[in-house]
């Protein structure tokens, strides 16, 4: 570990150390398993405690739809995070390299800063989502739903793989 652990809030380091059945059953007795896709594959980072101390210190919506999360540069790379529901998330400056997002939902998240580079987001829904400058080298895009022509354009000229296959 890179960090001070003496800086950081045992109780949520703790929560990550965990096992990811122990994490899930701690998030269903605080409303959190909404969210258990993510929180569970967390790795043990400073900024990931910071975010999981962020929403753990919250309190959850009884409606998960409304629940948004905020991992602002949490490092979430190279986790399988198919079919998530991350509507409004913030992802600002968040380590996706690597990661799958195959369907997930990320309606209006923000993505500035984040670096996606490698990542599969094939088949996810990206209405309204933002992108400024997000590092997305590798990044693989195929019928993708929600994103504009011009979207499009700038993530294929930034280095994004842009497959728009016909049905």
């Amino acid at each position: 570990m890179m960090f001070d652990p003496l800086t950081l809030n045992p109780q949520y380091v703790e929560f990550l150390n965990k096992s990811p059945q122990e994490r899930l059953y701690d998030l269903q007795q605080l409303g959190w398993a909404g969210y258990a896709d993510v929180l569970t594959q967390m790795p043990l980072t400073a900024n990931n405690v910071r975010c999981v101390a962020h929403l753990l210190e919250s309190s959850p919506n009884t409606d998960p739809t409304s629940q948004f999360l905020d991992l602002a540069e949490a490092d979430l790379s190279g986790l399988v995070l198919d079919g998530t529901h991350l509507v409004r998330a913030n992802l600002s400056g968040a380590n996706l390299q690597g990661t799958r997002l195959m369907k997930a939902d990320l309606r209006f998240a923000n993505l500035s800063g984040a670096n996606l580079a490698d990542a599969d987001l094939r088949g996810a829904t990206l209405y309204q989502t933002v992108w400024i400058g997000a590092k997305v080298m590798g990044c693989r895009f195929d019928r993708s739903i929600g994103l504009t022509l011009k979207q499009s354009a700038s993530l294929k000229r930034r280095g994004g793989l842009l497959k728009l296959a016909m049905p």
